[in-house]
């Protein structure tokens, strides 16, 4: 919040960086511990969201194994038979 520069317009929040600023270090410890909540409920909901998953959905490989699997594949297909 130091950073921030004085005499411009607010932002989206109508907030001014002179009023972020003139809250000092309690104001800055209070935004700090509200991004941390926001942080944990967002992580909850997502670990929550995760275990009402059903566990039959078909796995879906990461690309790189797909890949590698893709090149062999074609090396296989291009290798000459040998006599």
């Amino acid at each position: 919040m130091r950073t921030l520069k004085k005499n411009k317009s607010p932002g989206s929040d109508g907030i001014a960086a002179e009023m972020l600023q003139a809250g000092g270090e309690a104001l800055a410890r209070q935004i700090h511990e509200l991004c941390n909540r926001a942080c944990a409920n967002t992580k909850e909901i997502r670990s929550k969201r995760m275990r009402e998953l059903p566990n039959d959905l078909p796995h879906q490989p990461h690309r790189k194994s797909t890949a590698k699997r893709a090149t062999a594949q074609i090396q296989a297909t291009t290798e000459a038979p040998s006599v």
